[in-house]
């Protein structure tokens, strides 16, 4: 096997049609998402809640999507990526506005717990369409414009849904944010092209001891087709590894470092938004190199020594005496995100059946989503337990476990 430097530039991978619907949509309904980010727990104590209920509603979402990670490939897969991105984009849209309406915090919860099923299908139906149109070639530095328009539109929205707060009431931006989904389903109609067929005429069928080798039909069970799936190194490789990011993700980023920071290193909530900041500059910069190397190098080139970098520096968080030194820390945090996050995905594309590809993609947002919900919580109670320094090393478990997993791997970019 030999790997060649991609001789497209942004410009060309953005020229295709489902990139540039895809990530423009994208970014689109992560905007409005970043919008409701600052004010929903603010809105939820609203209702005379405590800190709990907060916690509770914030997790139904993530438990919602969730569930529905195993719904919405096989829904993908039997009704269409417009059909099922439309339908997940309308459910999002309608209850995030009818909770600025909730009557009573219990149907708040509901709501946002509906929202939570709307989004999976909905980015599983997005991101499925990624992996049917675009080359393998391509699909690194086409996967690093789809997280960065995610990242860019939570970060974009952000002040945009505390401005609109400000001068409108906590309940506005959630209008604002369905209103953003109506119209994005309307885009999604009118510009997301079905794909007919196998994705890419140029994409190589993957190697036999992966298991996932194109068939002439689809499989005849659902667990057939997890079994299929399930069988193939590379794609148990994709799932270990998205599973130890989103670990990261919840249990460092949205849990550890506010605590950390605030409680160990005294800065304000400002700082801890700060500091936030640096990772996610740090991780947005260095995205696009991060596909390049992954469509000329080839996924393992990049993967291992991300997992590696990733791994040993959240470890070292705990040890950070002052906020330049933490920043510093999260800095690297944020670059080795940056390389690890995109390769993942290009590895699901590339081994995939087309006839079952809604199926992989959901059971790859499943293993992110679990690492998203238990990540924290372990997190916390090892940091109440024995402190912030067991705590972040106990976070780097997950990434030395996915990286244990890829040393197998065979490379999947194949000319």
């Amino acid at each position: 096997m030999s790997v060649r430097a991609p001789s497209s530039s942004l410009r060309d991978v953005l020229a295709a049609p489902s990139v540039r619907v895809s990530v423009g949509l994208t970014f689109v309904v992560m905007l409005g998402y970043g919008l409701i980010v600052p004010i929903l727990p603010l809105f939820a104590r609203s209702f005379g809640v405590g800190r709990t209920e907060v916690g509770l509603l914030l997790t139904s979402f993530a438990l919602m999507r969730l569930v529905f990670d195993l719904v919405g490939g096989p829904l993908v897969d039997r009704f269409g990526e417009r059909t099922v991105a439309v339908a997940g984009v309308v459910v999002v849209g309608v209850t995030s506005a009818a909770s600025a309406a909730a009557p009573t915090f219990g149907v708040l919860l509901v709501l946002r717990a509906l929202g939570g099923a709307g989004s999976s299908v909905l980015f599983a139906a997005m991101l499925n369409h990624l992996i049917r149109s675009v080359p393998a070639d391509r699909m690194g530095r086409t996967m690093s414009l789809f997280y960065s328009s995610f990242l860019f539109g939570v970060l974009l929205g952000q002040p945009i849904g505390g401005l609109v707060a400000e001068m409108l009431g906590l309940a506005s931006p959630l209008v604002v944010y369905g209103a953003v989904c109506l119209v994005a389903g309307g885009l999604i109609f009118r510009y997301l092209v079905p794909v007919a067929g196998p994705a890419a005429t140029d994409r190589p069928v993957p190697v036999r001891e992966e298991g996932l080798a194109e068939v002439e039909a689809p499989l005849p069970s659902a667990w057939g087709r997890l079994r299929g799936l399930l069988s193939g190194r590379a794609f148990v490789t994709a799932l270990a590894a998205n599973l130890a990011i989103f670990w990261v993700l919840g249990s460092v980023r949205m849990t550890l470092i506010p605590l950390f920071a605030t409680e160990e290193i005294g800065v304000s909530e400002l700082g801890v938004g700060a500091l936030l900041g640096v990772a996610a500059l740090a991780q947005f910069a260095v995205m696009w190199p991060a596909g390049s190397m992954t469509d000329s190098r080839g996924r393992r080139a990049v993967l291992l020594p991300g997992l590696a970098a990733l791994a040993a520096s959240v470890a070292v968080i705990g040890w950070a005496g002052s906020p330049w030194t933490l920043a510093a820390v999260l800095a690297a945090v944020g670059v080795a995100t940056g390389f690890v996050g995109v390769v993942p995905s290009a590895v699901v594309a590339d081994v995939a059946p087309r006839e079952t590809s809604g199926t992989a993609v959901g059971l790859y947002r499943f293993a992110g989503d679990v690492g998203l919900v238990v990540g924290p919580a372990i997190g916390g109670a090892i940091a109440d337990a024995s402190g912030f320094v067991p705590a972040f090393l106990a976070s780097a478990a997950p990434l030395v476990a996915a990286w244990a997993v890829a040393v197998r791997m065979p490379e999947t970019l194949r000319r």
